[in-house]
């Protein structure tokens, strides 16, 4: 009988966060077709109980990933930088794909090195491993590229301590 109730948990659980995601997708969805923006940033700070910067991040993350409109792209980018602008490192490292991509890998590498070392970000050490291997630009090094791998794998433990 106790198999059962952990049966049904594991089948109750996971369809209801899936319901719980599509009903925030959904909301989401909503106040981007009415173009609400700031509301939607708001909305996803609050909810995750985070600063706005946070809540922009995730706004682009949400456009980027389950949003169809051609622009997509560049109005994720928008609220990147806005989460950037106001503090929230992770934006700032996101940001820098799409510069990579616009070929400014020297704005780029200043922003990663900025945020691996005052956080000692691994994803940041990450991104400059494949910067510092990326052989389309003069800052290629196989040097550099050594040392960030290095440190991802201590940022990495040093995170798992915390």
């Amino acid at each position: 009988m106790k198999y059962i109730a952990i049966i049904i948990l594991i089948i109750a659980v996971p369809s209801h966060a899936c319901k719980e995601f599509d009903e925030l997708q959904l909301h989401i969805n909503n106040m981007i077709d009415n173009q609400q923006f700031e509301e939607a940033a708001q909305y996803l700070a609050e909810r995750d109980k985070t600063n706005i910067s946070e809540g922009y991040r995730v706004l682009a993350a949400f456009i980027g990933a389950y949003y169809e409109l051609e622009n997509k792209n560049e109005l994720s980018e928008i609220y990147l930088l806005k989460g950037c602008k106001l503090g929230d490192y992770n934006s700032c490292r996101e940001h820098t794909y799409s510069l990579v991509q616009k070929g400014e890998y020297l704005k780029a590498e200043a922003i990663l090195l900025d945020i691996a070392k005052k956080h000692s970000d691994p994803k940041a050490a990450g991104y400059l491993v494949s910067l510092y291997h990326n052989r389309k630009w003069g800052g290629f090094d196989k040097e550099k590229a050594k040392h960030w791998q290095f440190k991802v794998t201590e940022y990495s433990k040093q995170k798992s301590n915390n």
